[in-house]
């Protein structure tokens, strides 16, 4: 694929070393000192936390959901929140809001990445390659017919708006783009909100990694360009993890399941959310189709679900208990982001012409991802991440 690997020394410092420059905050959205709080400390479900209480790991009272008064779906329809983040610190975000989605309005705004334009981006970027997709039954989130074109080709698609005469399902989505590796000089346009800029899963070694394009999690954060209409269906994403969204371009709308407003919906005898391995088997498996939300209209092998969460009327009949879904749902405005929470499926549709930064992430203050992966590590994974849990969390 051509890509140009960074070292493993690049990775850390771009996430880790520079604090100013991967976090917003330190003068214009108030951010405090954050407590180290080591996997060591990460506490699994139902025991004592070593942190100090100050980090109050998911233990706070969550943000009440608000109903909407304008659904015109058959289910339940929450508003996702819109906060300022002036007005979270790190410690309320992991005490009040990590069960449920939400928008941190115009904590975007100031990124140079919201200034890009197509021709900036070819100007910049123009001997990289990008994965677009369209949309496809069956597959994850149902995108699929995975093609690779020089980054240059689809920029030129989306400036000239060549998907305009092509229904949506034939338009291409830019998916994925590894900005680290394909494009660094990218990565000065923006910032890691403080609320996720502590990530475990990139100090890890990027050794391989470049030779291995499914290894996506070693070249967050990515790139999403979408055309008006095209979208990712409902899909859990990989072992569960929880997500944010910098939109610099567009207008984006998500509609989000989650565990605690979908209990209803789970398999009461299902483990603890994500389940961490098969009941009578001794491999991992972290999703599980008896404890998926709407564990029937669950589809295993892609991660996703037999019904469209943005074209639901036509499968009401067939999958009747839709009905009962409890779900949010937000526009995402260029400026802001949004934040996703474990084990919560989700579906994201393009309403205008996007330009999206992403990633996923662990942060050891997450109690709930810390304990799936420390449960999964137990077992014997041959994850690399499972170094942290060994001697004191040290690699």
């Amino acid at each position: 694929l051509g890509r140009s690997p960074l070292s493993s020394v690049a990775t850390i410092l771009f996430y880790l070393a520079d604090a100013a420059a991967l976090k917003d905050g330190a003068g214009d959205d108030g951010l405090e000192e954050k407590e180290t709080c080591t996997l060591s400390g990460s506490r699994e479900l139902g025991s004592s936390s070593s942190c100090s209480s100050s980090s109050r790991e998911n233990g706070g009272t969550p943000i009440d959901p608000v109903l909407s008064q304008e659904n015109s779906e058959c289910w339940s329809t929450y508003k996702i929140p819109r906060v300022n983040a002036s007005d979270v610190s790190v410690e309320e975000f992991y005490a009040k809001y990590t069960h449920a989605p939400v928008i941190f309005k115009g904590l975007a705004t100031h990124w140079p990445a919201k200034r890009w334009s197509y021709a900036d981006l070819i100007g910049k970027c123009s001997r990289s390659t990008i994965m677009s997709v369209a949309f496809q039954n069956e597959k994850w989130g149902n995108l699929g017919d995975n093609t690779f074109t020089y980054f240059e080709d689809f920029l030129m698609y989306m400036k000239e708006k060549e998907y305009q005469s092509l229904h949506w399902k034939k338009r291409r989505y830019g998916f994925d783009y590894g900005i680290v590796d394909q494009c660094p000089i990218l990565t000065r346009d923006f910032k890691i909100p403080k609320y996720f800029s502590q990530c475990l899963l990139q100090t890890l070694s990027r050794k391989d990694a470049a030779r291995n394009p499914k290894n996506v999690r070693y070249f967050w954060p990515t790139m999403m360009i979408g055309s008006p209409q095209t979208r990712s269906e409902i899909h859990y994403d990989d072992d569960g993890l929880p997500f944010w969204m910098g939109l610099v371009r567009g207008k984006k709308l998500f509609r989000i399941l989650t565990p605690s407003l979908n209990a209803h919906l789970v398999n009461p005898e299902a483990r603890s959310w994500p389940s961490i391995l098969d009941q009578d088997s001794s491999q991992p498996g972290p999703y599980e189709t008896s404890s998926a939300i709407y564990p029937e209209a669950f589809r295993k092998p892609s991660q996703s679900y037999e019904f469209e969460i943005f074209r639901p009327d036509s499968y009401e009949r067939r999958f009747p208990k839709m009905c009962e879904l409890h779900v949010y749902e937000g526009e995402l405005h260029a400026g802001d982001v949004i934040y996703i929470p474990n084990s919560s499926p989700h579906g994201a549709l393009n309403l205008e012409e996007t330009i999206a930064i992403t990633a996923n992430y662990a942060s050891p203050r997450d109690s709930t991802q810390m304990a799936y992966y420390r449960a999964d590590c137990d077992k014997g994974s041959a994850r690399p991440l499972c170094k942290h849990f060994e001697g004191g969390g040290e690699e």
